[in-house]
């Protein structure tokens, strides 16, 4: 049952909206392309719970329960129950300055899909979740676009803007990030776009920083985590591009640095490091900065125009196979272009209400090349 802070009164006037046997096909559809992490919704024997326009503070409790929104909200959404889908439906939620958009603490299995969050202290809030899914958000002017601690999450086709912070904040996390752009968050407090200090594996996927108060990513894996970036990139941020250290094996492929204040790639790393086919492009510090204590790998990297130079390479077994220029789909030029055309998808469709769409990005991929997903 849906509890409102809401005039009874106000729910009244407010017949609910048929949600049609399509829309729950629909829904459904989109679950199972989710993957693990997404229950096909539309598959339990239960009705949907509508959400009234207007609704203040919401609290969440049935389990298993798919939740659909029929108006903008106020909020906050919390969601204390395992299993709760809510579908947005495009509408929007905007917390008071100091609340939060959507709030997930201990629960399994849920999946939110399709909204709008602007304001409040953080957009995304989950602390001891297990299996949460969010796709298709779109996050704005919050203090921290997601705000994860202690949780395993799957992130898809999200696109955070202007926060006050970190768009994306991943503290003991294990994460696959994908297809999501952080633009321009970080800039009034000089943080970095996206920050993880995790010990579980991490994997980034056709995601971009760009535009950030500080770095663009900064990972940190407490030596105990694996790290996979792949067709990523961090553009014009104030600080390094890519900030990496203490990861037990770091993958970098396909990806691109280009235009920031530091440099390129700035990796400190104890455990395995592999690049290939990566670019570093008129950064301000060095394209490529490396300090590896094991073995470290790269193959058919480029750079180019970096200030202070191209290559700095430490460690007395590092070993290096530079080639270049980068050709192909992971040429700089082509990967900057698919996500840019990315976050512009994405931020027409955060204005107009519409869903994004990433469909198109199928062209950009390289098939036999492709990562496994992590198995939570």
């Amino acid at each position: 049952m849906v509890q409102t802070s809401a005039p009874a009164e106000h729910a009244v006037a407010r017949p609910p909206r048929t949600v049609t046997r399509r829309r729950l096909l629909a829904l459904a559809g989109a679950g199972v392309s989710f993957g693990a992490l997404a229950r096909p919704v539309a598959a339990a024997a239960v009705s949907p719970a509508i959400i009234p326009a207007g609704a203040g503070r919401i609290r969440l409790t049935g389990a298993g329960q798919l939740y659909v929104l029929d108006g903008d909200v106020e909020g906050p959404l919390e969601i204390a129950a395992p299993g709760v889908s809510v579908d947005g439906n495009g509408y929007t939620i905007t917390p008071r300055r100091n609340g939060v958009g959507v709030d997930v603490g201990r629960s399994r299995g849920v999946f939110l899909q399709d909204l709008r969050i602007v304001g409040g202290r953080a957009g995304v809030r989950a602390q001891n979740a297990r299996r949460l899914g969010v796709r298709d958000v779109w996050i704005r002017r919050s203090g921290v676009g997601v705000d994860a601690e202690d949780a395993s999450v799957r992130l898809h086709n999200l696109h955070v803007v202007g926060t006050r912070r970190s768009g994306l904040r991943l503290k003991d996390v294990r994460a696959r990030v994908s297809a999501t752009t952080v633009d321009g968050c970080g800039r009034r407090g000089r943080a970095s776009g996206v920050v993880a200090d995790t010990e579980q594996d991490l994997e980034f996927r056709r995601c971009l920083a760009r535009d950030s108060g500080r770095h663009g990513f900064v990972l940190d894996g407490d030596d105990e985590a694996a790290l996979s970036v792949w067709r990523s990139g961090a553009i014009d941020n104030r600080g390094d591009g890519f900030d990496v250290e203490d990861f037990t094996e770091t993958e970098l492929r396909c990806s691109v640095a280009l235009g920031n204040g530091g440099s390129g790639l700035d990796v400190d790393n104890d455990g395995r490091l592999t690049m290939v086919r990566v670019s570093a492009v008129g950064n301000d510090d060095h394209g490529f900065e490396v300090r590896s204590r094991d073995p470290a790998r790269l193959f058919g990297t480029t750079a180019f125009r970096n200030r202070d130079g191209n290559y700095r390479l430490r460690g007395p077994v590092f070993r290096s196979a530079v080639q270049g220029p980068v050709g192909g789909r992971c040429a700089p030029r082509a990967v900057a272009r698919a996500l840019h055309r990315q976050a512009l998808d994405a931020e027409s469709a955060g204005v107009t209400g519409s869903k994004p769409g990433t469909g198109w990005l199928d062209e950009f991929e390289t098939g036999p090349e492709a990562s496994p997903s992590p198995t939570f």
